[in-house]
């Protein structure tokens, strides 16, 4: 037996007898093939959640442009047990410490030696996040914390415009409900992490109590109440004349002017406060006033009238003393603002008609006058 560099070492061979007399020498060339060089790496981040993967960075001392020898086989052992036969191979590891072993073979069966490594795996953190409130328009605290003894270093947060390094206990007010996910990372100092996606829906109670009203003193209002979606409760007040201050459509019956204050929760706990007027007037009847003027100073400029107690509105015209109409509408919340085929109209006395139906099921018609004054 005998040891040799790889490559070609030639062989004499020669046959004596006793008598001294030798053979013809016999020539032959004897290829010795190359053992590999185990040699591999792995990636920089090392952490028992993270799929650590090995590079294999074996080669053979074969002369350059021979060809003819390769590495074919890799047997891979971790913690002594045989682990993987595939040139790169990838695996989750536990934390702590890890001998990681390689042995390559070459296609003629050549061995190597064993290529070792110690590798450190460190734990990652485990995150939770905690958040406060869902509905819009209040401050809503996210508080990110861990689990357990890992410590975080780094604390990652995307509520939407991307990834941004911030602090463990963030605050933000939404104006509008929608859908609005969140995404947490904890990061240690080994760059371990943990991630929290979270899906978090921000609603909003947009419930109010309809308009200010009028109406007459002795009819019968039934309050109201718009946007109901996923409401949980109502409480109206003061429950002065009400039928219940606990539905989102009482009736009222108090025969004077009166504010009621409602306040709503919807099933996710969000609140609304809003509060309407109530006023109440001699009827049922239409109200115009019997002068305006129409300056643009802001202050009666427009012309309107006012129904109290009426269940459908017909129309109101106003006509100037040639009789021709000026103006007409048949919604009541529209008034004349004192113009007529795109020019001012001239100071003096106009005559106006309405007609409705009060809440009673009986027709009114009025006429009056009113005087355009600058």
């Amino acid at each position: 037996a005998f040891t040799n560099a790889g490559g070609v070492l030639p062989i004499k061979f020669v046959v004596g007898n006793s008598d001294g007399c030798k053979s013809d020498t016999l020539f032959k060339n004897l290829i010795i093939h190359y053992s590999p060089i185990p040699k591999f790496s792995f990636g920089p981040l090392l952490c028992n959640n993270e799929i650590i993967r090995f590079t294999d960075l074996s080669s053979l001392p074969t002369p350059s442009g021979s060809g003819t020898e390769q590495i074919t086989k890799w047997d891979w052992l971790y913690d002594n047990i045989p682990s993987a036969v595939i040139q790169n191979p990838s695996n989750i590891f536990s934390a702590g410490t890890h001998h990681i072993k390689l042995i390559a073979e070459s296609n003629f069966g050549c061995n190597s030696r064993f290529a070792d490594s110690i590798i450190v795996v460190n734990p990652k953190p485990s995150i939770s996040l905690n958040i406060s409130d869902s509905c819009a328009l209040r401050n809503i605290v996210h508080t990110a914390s861990t689990n357990t003894s890992v410590p975080v270093s780094k604390w990652l947060w995307n509520f939407g415009t991307g990834l941004k390094l911030k602090t463990s206990v963030e605050i933000n007010n939404y104006s509008q409900e929608g859908y609005k996910p969140i995404t947490l990372i904890g990061q240690t100092i080994h760059n371990c992490k943990d991630t929290i996606v979270r899906p978090f829906n921000i609603y909003r109670n947009r419930s109010k109590a309809q308009r200010d009203t009028i109406v007459a003193t002795d009819e019968v209002l039934q309050l109201s109440t718009i946007d109901t979606i996923n409401m949980a409760t109502y409480i109206w007040s003061p429950n002065i004349g009400l039928s219940s201050t606990t539905i989102s459509n009482p009736l009222a019956t108090h025969n004077r002017d009166q504010v009621y204050e409602l306040n709503t929760l919807t099933i996710q706990g969000c609140d609304s406060y809003s509060k309407i007027l109530v006023r109440r007037y001699d009827g049922p009847e239409l109200y115009v006033p019997n002068a305006f003027t129409p300056n643009k100073d802001y202050k009666n400029d427009i012309l309107k009238i006012f129904p109290v107690g009426i269940k459908e509105f017909n129309y109101f015209s106003i006509y100037n003393r040639r009789g021709q109409l000026v103006f007409s509408t048949k919604d009541y919340n529209k008034g004349w603002d004192g113009f007529f085929n795109g020019a001012m109209v001239e100071i003096g006395n106009y005559v106006w008609f309405a007609k409705a139906t009060d809440y009673r099921g009986k027709i009114m018609v009025r006429k009056g006058n009113v005087l355009l004054l600058r």
